[in-house]
């Protein structure tokens, strides 16, 4: 088993084990953790520099997607080791409508998208002071943002979920 395949069993067991668990606040944070352990093997990485653009050979692909893709490689290995079985034709699928690719740029459709998220950061500011979360930042991060900015829509959710965590653990 290589280290792919093994970092691609890993994470989907951790996904299977998060929708087990019962409590919301328990389960964001399960997420926040698997989020965090993703962006921190460097597989998902922004090289876009204005939203909507990419590069030629570049596309761009949300972490559930590129979780997915990983996951769906995973099987097809193995189901090509056991017997395929007969594929019987699909009927035709409904289009349905796509969910907004979620980016690091703070666009007025990310704005909307995360309002709740932007309340809570916005409070936790206030409360806090903005030196204690730029501390918290650091933190979280493991020294790799600097700044405020780099608190985008990827990230905003696992952020939320730290500073929960840390307010939890000093009760």
């Amino acid at each position: 088993m290589t280290l792919k395949e093994y970092f691609s069993k890993s994470i989907t067991e951790a996904f299977s084990s998060a929708d087990k668990i019962i409590e919301p606040k328990d389960k964001a944070l399960a997420y926040a953790e698997i989020a965090k352990a993703i962006a921190m093997t460097g597989a998902i990485s922004s090289n876009t520099s204005v939203a909507g653009e990419t590069s030629k050979n570049e596309t761009k692909v949300s972490p559930k997607e590129s979780l997915k893709e990983e996951t769906a490689k995973v099987e097809s290995k193995k189901e090509t080791k056991k017997e395929a079985p007969k594929a019987k034709p699909e009927p035709p699928k409904e289009e349905v409508p796509k969910e907004p690719v979620v980016g690091e740029e703070w666009t007025e459709e990310m704005n909307e998208m995360f309002a709740s998220q932007i309340i809570k950061f916005q409070g936790f500011l206030e409360s806090y002071g903005e030196e204690n979360i730029m501390q918290c930042v650091d933190a979280f991060s493991e020294g790799q943002f600097s700044s405020l900015e780099d608190i985008t829509p990827l990230n905003i959710d696992a952020f939320i979920s730290y500073i929960e965590q840390l307010e939890a653990s000093q009760q």
